[in-house]
């Protein structure tokens, strides 16, 4: 099925499931994961080599259209053709940002006793 603003409001999960996976036809690996409890998360599912991954792009309504979600997976799918990893980059910006803060906070905190800040 084509996944628009329009057939994606209408999807549910089925009774008796926690959640359920609907596939878009036109771009390969991007979804939605519709839950019991009425959330709608897009998302890429892709295979590089060996490994399958799936990566949230973000919440139907709340945060994207269902076109905005589509250009994003479009954007994935032409980096795993790359053969970049999506999910391995994202994860080494979080890990980046973490260590930026871990480092950051001793240091403000020795400014501040020493009343630089």
């Amino acid at each position: 099925m084509k996944l628009t603003d329009r057939t994606v409001a209408a999807l549910s999960c089925p009774a008796g499931k926690k959640d359920a996976l609907f596939f878009d036809d036109a771009v390969k690996g991007f979804g939605v994961r519709v839950q019991a409890s009425g959330t709608k998360t897009f998302l890429f599912r892709y295979k590089l080599g060996a490994v399958s991954r799936r990566i949230a792009l973000g919440l139907f309504g709340e945060e994207l259209t269902t076109a905005a979600a589509r250009a994003k997976a479009e954007r994935l799918r032409g980096d795993v053709r790359d053969g970049r990893d999506p999910w391995t980059e994202r994860k080494a910006q979080s890990v980046a940002a973490l260590a930026a803060e871990v480092c950051r906070a001793p240091w403000e905190t020795g400014r501040r006793r020493r009343g630089e800040l």
